[in-house]
């Protein structure tokens, strides 16, 4: 019975069994073909896709200059495929401005000003400029005039703590201030609980802050006098800014 249907079905689809014969070699046959070229095609696809790198290369070296390095090469060609992709999928260029290089050698006032503007507009902010205006901004202010009591201003909660404090400082370079500016935290933590146990027995908050015995900052703004205090932040910053930050027109 099922040879009837098989024989039935044969006939059916293929018109017979010589027919059906026909079609299974064809099958082989083009299986071997396919086989045979797709090398030769996936060749030519390489050399298809080696030639458009190669032409982008050298469009690219063409408009950066004779300097331009195989990095600097290989970067600006990354960007223009990033760029073509968002165009595909429809997104937006992100447009990033950077700040002009100063003339007055002013590079860390200069990005975190910059930094600053840009905030307040809503800009897209650089890695440079974001930590220009986060804890270096912070550690800067604790060795202006105000001194470390600027710790206390913030109450609890400082904006960065003593480990981002002392990170950001040894960024520039500066190691032994970032230790002393992470004690600093440190004191002002002791100093607010302090004052929340001695206010919670009723004494008023102006009493509170002056007691004897609050742990003071003097020991620790000698150390920071020692190390350079913010003249010496404000050079460091300067000299890590001028060679990390991209500035507009290179």
């Amino acid at each position: 019975m099922w040879q009837e249907y098989w024989d039935i079905w044969v006939y059916d689809v293929f018109g017979g069994r010589e027919r059906l014969a026909f079609a299974i070699a064809c099958g082989i046959v083009g299986g071997v073909l396919v086989g045979l070229l797709k090398p030769l095609f996936r060749n030519n696809t390489d050399n298809l896709q080696k030639r458009f790198l190669e032409e982008r290369r050298a469009n690219v070296a063409a408009r950066l200059g004779p300097g331009a390095t195989a990095a600097e090469i290989d970067a600006e060609i990354a960007r223009q495929i990033e760029r073509d992709r968002q165009e595909a999928l429809g997104v937006p260029e992100i447009i990033v401005r950077h700040a002009a290089r100063p003339a007055n050698a002013a590079y860390y006032a200069t990005v975190r000003d910059f930094a600053q503007s840009k905030r307040e507009a809503g800009d897209v902010l650089l890695e440079p400029e974001g930590f220009a205006i986060g804890p270096l901004a912070l550690a800067e202010t604790m060795l202006g005039d105000q001194g470390l009591a600027h710790l206390d201003s913030f109450g609890e909660t400082p904006p960065f703590r003593g480990w981002e404090l002392r990170q950001a400082v040894e960024q520039i370079g500066l190691p032994e201030m970032g230790q002393t500016l992470e004690k600093a935290v440190g004191i002002h933590l002791h100093r607010y609980q302090l004052m929340s146990d001695m206010m919670a027995t009723g004494m008023p908050i102006a009493q509170a802050q002056t007691h004897p015995d609050l742990p003071g900052y003097d020991d620790l703004e000698a150390e920071l006098a020692r190390h350079g205090g913010q003249a010496r932040l404000r050079e460091a910053a300067d000299a890590y800014f001028e060679a990390v930050y991209p500035w507009a027109g290179g």
